[in-house]
C-alpha cells in the first residue's frame, strides 16, 4: 500500500467495480476502512476470477411471462481490463494461500472445502502395460 500510496489502490478499487461507495484513499484503505457494499465487494472479487475483467453486473437478464414467453432480455455492458491477468493471478494465488496454509486454513475443515479448482484426472498412459498387446 504505502509503496503504490493509498490513491492508486483506490483508483484500482474503482476499475475493479467499487463505484458507488466513496473510498478515503488513506493508508488503513488496505485493511478494509472504507466500507463497501456486498454487490461491490462480489463484483470486485469477480474482476480478480475473470482473470481482471471487471463485468458490470446484471440483476436480471429476462422477464418471461407465466407462459415462458420471453418479454424482454438484458445483457451485460462490455467488460473493461480493471488489472491484468497476471495481477489477477497473483491475487489469486495469495488468497489460495491464505486458504491453504494461512489464517483461514480452519475454513476448509469446517466448511469441507477442497479448493477453487477442479480435480485434473490422472494423465493417460503412454507405456503398455502387463498384460496388454
Amino acid at each position: 500500500m504505502m509503496r503504490v500510496g493509498p490513491s492508486r489502490v483506490a483508483e484500482l478499487a474503482k476499475r475493479m467495480g467499487v463505484r458507488q461507495s466513496p473510498l478515503s484513499a488513506v493508508p488503513s484503505l488496505a485493511p478494509g476502512t472504507s466500507p463497501v457494499t456486498l454487490k461491490e465487494m462480489v463484483t470486485a472479487f469477480g474482476a480478480i476470477a475473470n482473470g481482471g475483467s471487471y463485468i458490470p453486473p446484471v440483476l436480471v437478464s429476462s422477464i418471461e411471462d407465466r407462459g415462458g414467453a420471453t418479454l424482454a432480455t438484458f445483457s451485460a455492458p462490455p467488460s473493461e481490463q480493471a488489472m491484468s491477468n497476471q495481477a489477477a493471478m497473483t491475487l489469486l494465488d495469495v488468497m489460495r494461500g491464505v486458504v491453504e496454509q494461512g489464517t483461514a486454513v480452519g475454513l476448509k475443515s469446517r466448511f469441507g472445502l477442497t479448493g477453487d479448482r477442479p480435480a485434473r484426472p490422472a494423465p493417460p498412459r503412454t507405456t503398455p502395460t502387463a498384460g496388454s498387446s
